[in-house]
């Protein structure tokens, strides 16, 4: 998937496995929603939710707040990708974790994003790309 879009458009550019793990997990999701079925739901459960800029950082704060609740569960797998920040009193992604940068070589971040969001969707019952749509497009970091 990567290499299938070498040598089109600008040489600037590049299609690394942060696009590819983004057009992948994207599709799946529009696939998902649009063709949704209570027998699908089991096939889709094994998604990965597509990781951009906006569900890293509700992710990261939706997280961030229920471990500063008290949830100690997520601490560790929160703690592989975010920090604490000290004067913001939330947290924040790590500077690492960029989605569009990602590697092969280098996706421990990408794997630390999708530890969080599975274990925020098994708190509430969902699978990771049901988690996406009720998180990315919703106002605030409140669920």
């Amino acid at each position: 998937m990567i290499n299938a879009f070498a040598g089109y458009g600008d040489y600037d550019s590049s299609f690394g496995f942060g696009n590819a793990q983004k057009l992948i997990n994207m599709t799946a999701k529009y696939i998902a929603l649009g063709i949704y079925m209570d027998d699908c739901r089991e096939g889709f459960q094994y998604c990965h939710c597509p990781m951009d800029g906006i569900m890293v950082d509700k992710v990261t704060k939706l997280a961030g707040r229920l471990v500063d609740e008290g949830e100690e569960g997520l601490r560790a797998s929160l703690e592989n990708f975010a920090y604490k920040r000290p004067r913001a009193h939330d947290w924040a992604a790590k500077d690492e974790v960029r989605w569009s940068k990602l590697t092969l070589e280098n996706r421990k971040p990408y794997e630390g994003f999708q530890e969080v969001v599975r274990a925020l969707a098994e708190r509430e019952g969902l699978s990771p790309l049901e988690l996406d749509f009720c998180v990315w497009g919703s106002d605030g970091d409140e669920r």
